[in-house]
């Protein structure tokens, strides 16, 4: 069935449309436009041939208040229409309703609206209507600002030039599609059912951003702002093969949640979060079964009072969240659930997890899959890693960080309660990045005991992380440049853990319990060495280094575009706030190699290793440049 709500908008429209005996009727604060010249005064024209009656007959109980402040529609042929600011008030008084069917387009062209006791835009489309509709103002109602309707055929686009305020529902409301209207899955169809985009922020007395996509049908929803909800900042629902694709370039935050998605029966959303996710219960919050498929994506913070992320998933169904920052809770900061073969829920944490109780619980049955990638740090008060069930749980984390506890890893006994975990198979569900901070004049590389490269897996950005379990032996391999002496190897992040080498000469490391592994070395530099010149053609290429805007960008662009295979390109001193378009065009057409980057920040010279094969366009603002802060979230930033 179609939502109950939609159902009865559609019907009020319906009923509207069929009042009209003109395509396009305007009304301002309520008040019917009314001809009062003397031709169109004679009782003849009042009874009969007046396009607009205002008695209390044509109008029901008289409460001219309950009409839209202007209504258009386009059934029978095309509509087109500017208007300037709307008014309306009245319990059912829209600023403005829309109605399109049979292949008919209506296209309105208005400045601001407002609406104080119901829908600021109600917009309606069937059998292959088309609503195209453009606000140049903001929006403010009790209602639903927008409020967007489709069949499977339908087509409602909007755009909104301003903010979008709703004081007791929906910011934004779109229906798409009917439970029961067909689908196919094999059927591709790029052209939105409900497009709406808000060049602001959204505010909800519920929901700042509601979608709901059903039968097939695709809904789009963008804002350029914040999404701020009452109950939900956004606020998901596909089944039945429906898409929603949802962009917020802002904040997102819900007094209950931050992203709140449901999807069912092949459904499929797309979620995109350039800010924080803040949510008073949980920052996302998801549930995905029957063949769903969901990817959130949020390049800030995700935290909630009960979770940052707690996410639910049966029936094959699948979920791939990612958060850029730090997801931090008072509760699990993390709660994955999983029932039936094929589920998955897949989280990558760029930044750190915190939590006053556990940072980690996963509960997995019947086969199915949690899979956990943290490139920080787990910070707990309680267990920082709790895991249950018959199914595949894998933790990679950098760094286990406890209040007074020696492992932080639980698992559940079989009375239920969590006790320290002792077998060798829980620990191998946890797994620790190995970290190699590269250094000018050096080589470093990880390796097994037995000299081969360790097993990886995918972090953010699709950068590859080696890892390593508990007590295993991890060798660090180095390579010194003749013009470097190599004083002393470490292996964790604050150069006080000295490495030692072993009988081969290799230096390594167990690998501790809590992780933390991270190597390093410090060299010093003792000028060239007069065999360079003689074996300098039996050399790999060597660095290719520039201080870019001490020569010119051009030249920068030439160097790496110039940089032999199987080298690398070291770009120093750098000054600005990050890569220009053109030398990042550069960098893309020249994956193949490193790319070493120095820049300072308050009087401290910062350094970047943008390894060869990483994926940057992803990190591109709108004029294709890539701050140094998005490259350091991306791929580590250590000072010099």
């Amino acid at each position: 069935m179609i939502n109950r709500r939609f159902l009865t908008k559609v019907l009020a429209a319906v009923l509207a449309a069929c009042m009209l005996t003109t395509p396009v009727t305007v009304f301002a604060e309520g008040e019917p436009e009314v001809n009062t010249s003397e031709d169109n005064t004679s009782g003849d024209d009042a009874a009969g041939d007046n396009e607009e009656d205002t008695s209390d007959e044509n109008n029901g109980d008289g409460d001219e208040d309950s009409r839209p402040a202007a209504e258009v529609t386009a059934d029978k042929e095309d509509v087109k229409e500017d208007f300037g600011d709307l008014s309306a008030k009245g319990e059912n008084a829209s600023a403005i309703e829309i109605y399109a069917e049979e292949g008919h387009k209506a296209e309105v062209t208005i400045g601001s609206l407002k609406s104080e006791e119901y829908t600021g835009v109600l917009a309606s489309s069937f059998t292959e209507g088309e609503v195209d509709l453009t606000v140049n103002g903001s929006i403010e109602s009790a209602d639903s600002g927008v409020y967007a309707g489709t069949d499977a055929t339908g087509v409602v686009k909007t755009e909104v030039n301003g903010d979008v305020i709703s004081e007791s529902y929906l910011g934004i409301e779109a229906d798409a599609g009917y439970d029961s209207d067909p689908y196919d899955p094999d059927a591709v169809d790029s052209k939105p059912n409900i497009e709406i985009k808000v060049n602001g922020n959204v505010t909800g007395g519920e929901d700042g951003v509601y979608a709901s996509a059903v039968g097939g049908t695709t809904v789009s929803a963008s804002v350029n702002g914040d999404s701020t909800g009452e109950v939900e900042g956004i606020n998901v629902y596909c089944n039945t093969g429906g898409t929603v694709n949802a962009t917020v370039l802002g904040n997102v935050r819900g007094e209950e949640d931050g992203i709140y998605a449901e999807i069912f029966e092949n459904g499929k959303t797309d979620i995109s979060v350039n800010g924080n996710a803040t949510g008073g219960d949980y920052g996302i919050n998801t549930m995905v079964g029957e063949g769903g498929r969901g990817n959130i994506a949020v390049n800030g913070n995700a935290s909630g009072k009960y979770g940052g992320i707690n996410s639910y998933a049966e029936n094959g169904g699948v979920i791939n969240i990612s958060v850029k920052g730090d997801v931090q809770s008072d509760e699990e900061a993390i709660w994955l659930m999983s029932y039936d073969e094929g589920s998955a829920n897949n989280v990558i944490v760029g930044g750190d997890v915190r939590s006053a109780n556990t940072g980690v619980r996963l509960d997995s049955y019947d086969k199915s899959a949690q899979n956990v990638v943290i490139e920080g740090t787990i910070y707990a008060a309680n267990a920082a890693v709790a895991v249950d069930g018959t199914g595949r749980n894998s933790v990679t984390v950098w760094r286990i960080e406890t209040d007074g506890m020696t492992a932080g890893i639980y698992k559940q006994d079989e009375s239920g309660m969590s006790v320290p975990y002792e077998d060798e198979e829980t620990a191998k569900q946890i797994r620790y990045i190995i970290r190699v901070n590269q250094t000018e004049g050096a080589d470093l590389r990880a390796t097994d005991a037995d000299g081969n490269p360790l097993a990886t897996v995918t972090g953010l950005n699709g950068k590859s992380l080696e890892y390593a379990y508990e007590g295993d032996k991890v060798l660090l391999k180095v390579d010194v440049n003749d013009r470097y002496r190599l004083d002393a190897a470490y292996g964790d992040d604050g150069q006080k853990l000295e490495l030692v080498k072993d009988d081969n000469g290799n230096y390594y490391i167990n690998v501790p319990r809590n992780g933390g592994v991270s190597f390093s070395v410090r060299l010093t530099y003792v000028g060239k060495d007069d065999k360079d010149d003689k074996d300098k053609d039996d050399k790999k290429p060597d660095a290719q280094t520039a201080a870019i805007y001490t020569l010119t960008d051009s030249a920068a662009v030439s160097l790496v575009s110039s940089a032999p295979a199987g080298g690398s390109v070291t770009l120093s001193n750098l000054t600005g706030t990050g890569l220009s378009a053109a030398l990042v065009q550069s960098l893309l057409a020249r994956r193949d190699i490193p790319v070493t980057l120095t820049f300072m920040i308050n009087g401290v010279t910062y350094r970047i290793i943008i390894p060869a094969g990483a994926d940057i366009a992803s990190l591109t603002g709108a004029d294709g440049s890539i701050s140094f802060a998005s490259l350091g979230q991306a791929f580590g930033m250590a000072p010099v």
